[in-house]
């Protein structure tokens, strides 16, 4: 209970053991594939890799790097799962499906072992954030087949021995309600939901610091250092941002009081970050994150590329952890657009709009070709009784300083820009195919 680490020994161990254990865990991950996915061993034997040619972690960058769309096209050519399957299908115990945010979605299962490894990643999350025995969590997601939040459901009672307080099928108001009745301890969202969830609040008449949350989880979106700050001010608690994804099978890492980045979980996951080409950078440049897997084995994520752009700082933490903290997520690759010659990053935007007070918290970044000329478009939503105009010159201004253009602000009436749960697409490219033509 004391302790503040989960697992002190993985959460501590010297850079140098852990660069080890990747490394024997990489050498037995690749030859299982090798072994038992001819989706992976087709692509290896292209390449004219075969496992002896992987010794340590450096050797990573030798495997082909695997798209969101070979799932797809493998799928297709294999249904249900593809080639990627690597254990019988009867041992299955859970179908998965990714979000179908950026496309159609993609198939994935588990046996249980692999679900087992699943809740222990969810309980170091959840630890971290300081959910403990006794404390009451809530989970207000649709309980589908997306992945999701459903490690963070388990592992509360399965793992952590907290209690678990379902809200998926409810709205927002029945949500809040349950909270204030229950007490809540600590809640997961996306940072958009939190935010939204204490607009309800306020339009109840309640206030949700009387609730007494102790930590709110955020994940499934980028979280600028302003949507925490304003998420943290209005609950009177602190949030804490984790990452995972759905061809992992895991939450891979999770921030710590620090808010220096997300510390991953390297016993479980080798991180790179790569340029277009698939070149590992170093440390500090930003690029876009390729994942292998060394934990799971019935589906297990070989130098997967799903889009999510960031840099990786294996500089120390005053918490302790040791390992590559992965600084935040700029931006899904689909998602940074490169408007004259300069790369403009959601999170960036985001970080604008949610640092003023005036605004709600939805806000959508549009790209738009008028009179020849590529148009940065920032909508947003002013909250009632501000001054619009002053309201849509500050986010113009401050735009321009953080993202060195001058954008175009349009101003929308409160209630009318979309609102998700869980993965928000804020991001809108209107130019046509014909407007390139035209450039």
């Amino acid at each position: 209970m004391d302790d503040v680490y989960w697992n002190r020994e993985i959460e501590t161990m010297p850079a140098a053991e852990l660069r080890a254990l990747q490394g024997s865990r990489l050498r037995d991950q690749i030859t299982w594939v090798y072994e038992r996915s001819a989706f992976y061993r087709e692509r290896m034997d292209q390449a004219g890799i075969t496992p002896a040619d992987i010794r340590g972690v450096d050797d990573v960058a030798k495997l082909p790097i695997t798209e969101k769309d070979d799932y797809g096209r493998e799928q297709e050519r294999r249904p249900p799962y593809g080639g990627m399957l690597c254990v019988p299908e009867n041992d299955l115990v859970r179908y998965w499906t990714t979000s179908g945010s950026t496309g159609k979605a993609r198939v994935f299962a588990s046996d249980l072992a692999d679900y087992d490894d699943y809740l222990e990643s969810a309980a170091r999350v959840l630890w971290t954030a300081g959910v403990r025995p006794g404390w009451k969590v809530g989970v207000p997601f649709s309980h589908g087949h997306w992945i999701g939040l459903w490690g963070v459901f388990d592992a509360t009672w399965l793992r952590v021995g907290a209690q678990i307080v379902p809200l998926g099928g409810y709205d927002s108001e029945y949500r809040i309600r349950k909270m204030v009745e229950v007490g809540m301890s600590a809640f997961c969202a996306t940072p958009t939901y939190a935010v939204h969830l204490s607009e309800v609040a306020r339009q109840l008449g309640i206030d949700v610091r009387s609730i007494g949350v102790k930590a709110i989880l955020t994940a499934g979106e980028p979280a600028s250092p302003a949507s925490r700050a304003r998420i943290e001010d209005t609950w009177g608690a602190p949030t804490f941002d984790f990452y995972g994804n759905t061809e992992n099978m895991s939450y891979l890492g999770v921030d710590c009081a620090e808010k220096a980045g997300f510390h991953f979980w390297q016993d479980r996951t080798v991180v790179e970050v790569v340029d277009p080409a698939g070149n590992p950078l170093p440390d500090g440049e930003i690029g876009e994150m390729v994942f292998t897997n060394l934990s799971a084995r019935s589906m297990p994520a070989i130098r997967v590329r799903i889009g999510d752009v960031t840099r990786l700082d294996r500089g120390p933490c005053a918490c302790g952890r040791t390992g590559v903290r992965v600084q935040y997520v700029l931006g899904r690759r689909e998602d940074v657009i490169k408007i004259r010659g300069i790369n403009v990053y959601p999170r960036v935007v985001e970080d604008v709009v949610r640092g003023i007070e005036a605004l709600s918290a939805e806000f959508r970044i549009v790209f738009r070709r008028e009179g020849g000329l590529d148009t940065l478009i920032i909508q947003v939503e002013p909250v009632p009784g501000g001054d619009d105009a002053a309201t849509a010159d500050l986010v113009r201004e401050r735009v321009r300083v953080a993202c060195g253009l001058t954008p175009v602000v349009e101003i929308k009436p409160l209630g009318t820009l979309p609102k998700s749960e869980l993965k928000a697409k804020r991001v809108f490219d209107e130019r046509g195919v014909d407007d390139f033509a035209r450039a």
